[in-house]
C-alpha cells in the first residue's frame, strides 16, 4: 500500500466518500492502480484485497469535514462534530447531524456487526445515500482483519440491501478497510429522520 503523509491522507478522506459515489474522479486521489485510471487501496495485511473507486461524473463542490481541520481532542467528547449524508442521485450533501454519544454508540454497533472483509470489492454504481461519520475520539475496532481504532466511517446505504450495508473504516493510521456487515440500520435511520432520503425499492415483476 502506498504510504500517505498527513496532507495526502486528509485529502484522501475528504475525497473518498464523494469519489466512491462518483462525485469526483478517482484520478483526484494520489494512489492509482497502474494503467486502469482507478485508485486501488490495500485493505488487509493478511489478504490481497483492495478498494477500487470508480472513474465517473464529479462535482468540485466538496464538503469539508470540520473534525479534520483541528487537532484531536485530548479529553472528554465536547466539540461539536458533524456527520454528513450524501445523496448519490442528487450528488450533494442533503443532511448533517451532530455526532452525539448516542450516535457513537450506534457506530460501535456497526463495527461489532462486521461479518467479513469485502475482498476486491469495487465501490461502483453506488445507490442510495452514504453517511460520512467522523469519530473523535476514535472508536476501538477488534476483529480478525483489523485491530486498532478508527476515526472515520462511511456507511453505504443502498435501499436494495439495507440489511447488509457496506462499511468503509479508516484506521487512525490512515489505512482503509471495506467490510460487509449484518447491522439493522433502519431503527437508527428512523430515529435520526434519515430514512426519508432513501427511495423505495421498485417492486419486482
Amino acid at each position: 500500500m502506498t504510504k500517505l503523509n498527513a496532507g495526502a491522507r486528509t485529502a484522501l478522506i475528504a475525497l473518498l466518500c464523494t469519489a466512491a459515489a462518483g462525485f469526483v474522479p478517482a484520478s483526484a486521489i494520489s494512489a492509482q492502480a497502474p494503467g486502469t485510471g482507478l485508485s486501488s487501496f490495500d485493505t488487509s495485511g493478511a489478504e490481497s484485497s483492495g478498494i477500487i473507486l470508480p472513474h465517473g461524473p464529479w462535482t468540485a463542490r466538496l464538503q469539508a469535514t470540520p473534525s479534520h481541520a483541528v487537532p484531536p481532542s485530548s479529553g472528554a467528547f465536547s466539540r461539536e462534530i458533524r456527520a454528513q449524508l450524501y445523496d448519490v442521485d442528487k450528488q450533494k450533501v442533503v443532511e448533517t447531524l451532530v455526532v452525539t454519544d448516542e450516535i457513537r454508540l450506534e457506530a460501535s454497533r456497526w463495527l461489532a456487526s462486521i461479518k467479513d472483509i469485502a475482498v476486491q470489492t469495487k465501490i461502483d454504481n453506488v445507490q442510495g445515500v452514504v453517511l460520512k461519520l467522523p469519530l473523535d475520539p476514535p472508536l476501538a475496532v477488534n476483529n480478525r482483519w483489523m485491530q486498532g481504532s478508527s476515526n472515520e466511517l462511511f456507511l453505504f446505504l443502498d435501499p436494495s440491501r439495507l440489511n447488509e450495508p457496506l462499511l468503509l473504516v479508516f484506521s487512525t493510521t490512515g489505512k482503509p478497510f471495506l467490510f460487509k456487515t449484518s447491522v439493522q440500520v433502519k431503527p437508527f435511520l428512523e430515529k435520526e429522520r434519515l430514512l426519508r432520503y432513501l427511495k423505495p425499492v421498485p417492486a419486482s415483476g
